[in-house]
């Protein structure tokens, strides 16, 4: 199938706006589909150009630019002109290529109609770029990209632009891609949303439910080296007398200042995931080896929390565990220089047992008969009780020790992949809200090119008088709110440069998060983790907003 009749598809997804016709357009180009391409097809459709959907092609948005600017032979400052008025690097890149065709149309034989590339080649390209690595892996990747784009008509580097950030833009999500496949196949929706969950693979439940219907599905279990989408806790602001009124016999766990991981075992091969999910095996190399060793069944799913520590065993600053994580090179000294340790709190797969439906206690049980603790592999802090002063005790020790707070799950709770709900509840210290200045944005994209979608927010450094930034808030604004503070903003508006607007200090958010970082990425020297915007403070002025010996305080008390 042509590459150009998938643009075709998202072109018309995108100019409709009914979630229905959106999941009939999509069934009925499935059942159009040949059936050797359902599963490449149905992944593109999702924004995931690279399988498996763990693995990134390591493309940012400035490589993406640099590749257009490259296959229309314009400078990047151009591509960011253009990408200012249209917000959106997939219609920069229709508009430009279409001029650029028409110059060289004696040259250049391509249309909107024509294609030499079909979906699976596409597919192929994106995962070839995702292999580069290695020295000059950057610069190879955008000429990858830029040959990709050369090669395709206006129409299709749209859309290419947009699978490189992996975001098509057509206003499908998740469940409406679910919803379709459940239409093409009379398989229950709810069916093929547990599977999607189960394999993190919406091409492979497309292909399985077309190909061997609802009771394939049904009997999809756990598999080692396939990332399963995690279960969710949700924070409380609830007492602890509350939460655990609505439990029997509650399970707490210490909640870990670390990054929660999916270990996957089988045999002497061990694949690490992180929540993303990516694959951060080669990063953890001694977590790898004390599974191995202490770990004692041929196959496991595991999910813990792995946590930097010091000489001491006692935690590190969350972000030196990112550090570490994110190294590619000399790993091995950053093994010995920053040492984690790996608390373990549940089981999925126990060799050929699935273990999902079972209740959490029972899941735990067998947890405690697979896993030998040592100094490096631990079974997560726990306790059985419904007393609200050993709670509550437990709560406060896992503070003092440096943690988050605790877990307070529902002991009869099955594990329900990618789900959210009230059968695993934080607990943790509710920060104090801060009072910041926007100093900064960034225009949106698609919808919202018009309005400014992300904000910068800054503290007050009182010794120079100046504003030194925290962070960015861009997510949990509705468009009303966003059009509204875009005209509040405009005339306070400094300078631009591509996307990225200076704001002259003028109004005031309170902003609500989940902890304060070290950050070397803002001027300040700190990072919000998780903002999210309570309220406009037009009641306060530019001069009461948050020094920079407050955030420093609150970062110390944490």
């Amino acid at each position: 199938m042509d590459f150009s009749r998938f643009s075709s598809l998202c072109e018309e997804l995108e100019n409709t706006s009914s979630s229905l016709e959106k999941i009939e357009k999509i069934s009925t180009f499935l059942s159009s589909t040949p059936l050797e391409q359902t599963a490449t097809t149905v992944r593109l459709l999702s924004g995931k150009p690279v399988f498996p959907p763990e693995l990134k092609s390591g493309i940012g948005s400035n490589a993406v630019k640099q590749a257009l600017s490259n296959a229309v032979s314009l400078p990047v400052d151009q591509i960011n002109a253009s990408l200012k008025e249209t917000g959106d690097i997939g219609t920069t890149a229709l508009l430009l290529k279409k001029k650029n065709t028409q110059k060289q149309a004696t040259l250049i034989a391509f249309t909107d109609d024509e294609s030499s590339l079909s979906v699976p080649e596409v597919h192929e390209k994106f995962n070839e770029i995702a292999a580069l690595n290695g020295s000059m892996s950057s610069s190879r990747k955008i000429k990858s990209l830029e040959s990709l784009l050369s090669s395709v008509s206006p129409h299709e580097a749209k859309y290419i632009c947009r699978l490189a950030l992996e975001d098509l833009r057509v206003g499908v999500a998740e469940n409406t891609i679910v919803n379709a496949i459940a239409k093409t196949t009379q398989v229950e929706s709810s069916i093929v949303d547990r599977a999607f969950n189960l394999t993190n693979d919406i091409g492979l439940v497309a292909q399985l439910a077309i190909t061997q219907g609802q009771t394939k599905l049904e009997c999809l279990i756990p598999q080692p080296n396939r990332y399963i989408r995690p279960m969710l806790g949700q924070i409380s602001k609830n007492t602890l007398e509350e939460i655990v009124s609505s439990f029997d016999n509650a399970i707490c766990e210490w909640k870990y200042d670390g990054a929660r991981l999916q270990i996957h075992k089988d045999g002497d091969n061990v694949r690490l995931f992180s929540k993303k999910p990516e694959d951060v095996t080669n990063s953890l190399p001694d977590v790898v080896e004390s599974i191995r060793k202490y770990v004692n069944c041929e196959k496991a799913i595991l999910e813990g929390e792995v946590v930097a520590i010091d000489e001491n065993n006692n935690p590190l600053p969350f972000k030196t565990l990112m550090q570490r994580i994110r190294r590619i090179n000399n790993i091995s000294s950053y093994v010995e220089s920053t040492p984690v340790c790996t608390y373990l709190f549940d089981v999925l797969l126990s060799d050929d047992e699935a273990l999902i439906d079972q209740p959490l206690h029972l899941r735990r049980e067998q947890l405690e008969r697979i896993v030998k603790p040592s100094d490096r592999v631990l079974l997560s802090t726990h306790l059985s009780t419904n007393d609200i002063s050993d709670i509550d005790q437990m709560y406060n020790e896992a503070l003092r020790a440096g943690h988050e707070g605790i877990m307070i799950k529902n002991p009869m709770s099955v594990y329900t992949a990618g789900k959210r709900g009230k059968d695993w509840i934080k607990k943790k210290p509710l920060m104090e809200n801060l009072d910041l200045a926007i100093t900064g944005g960034e225009w949106g994209q698609g919808r919202r090119a018009n309005v400014i979608g992300s904000y910068t927010l800054s503290c007050l450094d009182s010794k120079s008088n100046s504003y030194l930034s925290v962070g960015k808030l861009g997510t949990g604004i509705s468009d009303e709110l966003l059009a509204k503070f875009t005209e509040m903003l405009k005339p306070y508006i400094e300078s631009e440069n591509g996307t990225e607007i200076v704001i002259s200090p003028s109004f005031v958010l309170e902003i609500s998060y989940e902890e304060i970082q070290e950050s070397p990425k803002y001027n300040s020297g700190y990072s919000l983790r998780f903002p999210r915007l309570v309220r406009l403070r037009d009641d306060k002025g530019i001069t009461d907003i948050a020094p920079l010996e407050q955030v420093k305080t609150l970062f110390a008390q944490q």
